[in-house]
């Protein structure tokens, strides 16, 4: 595989040099009106060797991966865009035959991974497991972040963590409905807890008050695990929490569900209500995981990674190690992933905008 790459980046200099000696030795050889006849004479035998300069490009597609490929995870070991690489790149490795090593870069939300694969050579061995967090959110709350939405080269949503709307047992709201109409009847007198100022979780909150008209506070905590603890303790109303992290509590009855704040149901919880079931309008945070590239890789390229990656994705044993880590398999196409990039980038920074929060 290495000799063959090795070959086809020699013939391609090799053209480049016939090419540059055909140029000359045409330009030599007529001078003044004869010029026009010299040019007749190049461009074909230049057509002839741009084919064969292109060589490399499609040789190197197929060659790929001929040497170790790193996903960059902007976030420390242990976090869901860990977790999801991990299983992901075990998998790569054993389809591509070389090895799939995931590069932990944390930092600035997100921001220093995301960057570094932004700049990154995009020839495929450089690749970016990122959420809506870092991609996204992180430029509406920080405009000195060093990258657009844009500048990647989307592969692949992998998969979503659900975001429930749960209040403590005790409450005495079993819907969204009496939830809103309490907060309607009585503002300022709810609260609801995050872990931190422009989580994915507080955001999910900012953007239910927004569209429900309610006057409910954010209190935000250092981490979720602290912002779990609270509503326990009963120190806040409810809270905006990714499923994994409090199914147990669901499950043991401490905590009430009362919607999933996203556009389809759970296939684990099929009788919890979406928000928008529930009256609340818009489609819901979305708050997605998923595989990027640095921009301007070949298609040729693009398209052999996103096809290993979508298969990796539809196996049974890896679908079902994501789901009991609590991820919703999406598995999605470039275009989808595309859409879902512009259709984010649209809809946060005014929800950011409206709550006031930033991390500069």
């Amino acid at each position: 595989m290495l000799n063959f790459a090795r070959t086809t980046s020699l013939t391609a200099q090799t053209a480049g040099r016939r090419i540059a000696f055909l140029w000359a030795t045409s330009a030599s050889a007529h001078t003044g009106d004869c010029m026009d006849a010299s040019k007749r004479e190049f461009f074909p035998r230049l057509a002839v060797l741009a084919g064969t300069a292109q060589i490399a490009p499609s040789a190197f597609a197929q060659d790929y991966p001929s040497r170790p490929v790193k996903i960059i995870c902007a976030y420390a070991p242990g976090g869901g865009n860990d977790m999801l690489a991990r299983v992901v790149a075990e998998r790569l490795t054993a389809r591509w035959g070389g090895a799939v090593i995931v590069e932990n870069k944390p930092g600035a939300g997100g921001a220093i991974g995301a960057a570094a694969v932004r700049g990154a050579k995009p020839d495929g061995y450089t690749l970016l497991v990122a959420s809506v967090s870092n991609i996204v959110i992180s430029k509406a709350l920080n405009p000195a972040v060093p990258y657009e939405p844009t500048d990647f080269a989307p592969i692949t949503v992998a998969a979503a963590v659900p975001v429930v709307l749960v209040v403590h047992t005790s409450s005495p709201f079993n819907s969204v409905a009496e939830l809103i109409a309490y907060a309607q009847a009585n503002p300022g007198r709810l609260n609801y807890s995050s872990g931190g100022v422009g989580t994915g979780l507080h955001l999910a909150g900012a953007l239910f008050t927004q569209t429900t008209r309610t006057d409910i506070a954010h209190i935000p905590y250092n981490g979720d695990g602290q912002a779990i603890t609270a509503l326990l303790a009963k120190d806040v109303s409810l809270m905006f929490a990714a499923l994994p992290s409090v199914a147990s509590r669901i499950a043991s009855g401490e905590f009430k569900a009362l919607a999933v704040a996203q556009p389809k149901r759970l296939a684990s919880m099929p009788n919890l209500p979406t928000t928008g079931e529930a009256g609340v309008g818009g489609n819901g945070v979305l708050l997605w995981h998923g595989f990027l590239a640095p921009k301007g890789i070949p298609k040729d390229v693009m398209d052999k990674v996103h096809d290993s990656f979508a298969a990796v994705l539809h196996e049974p044993e890896v679908r079902t190690r994501l789901q009991e880590l609590g991820f919703e398999m999406i598995a999605g196409t470039p275009a989808e992933m595309a859409a879902t990039i512009q259709a984010d980038a649209q809809k946060w920074p005014a929800v950011i905008a409206a709550s006031g929060a930033t991390t500069r």
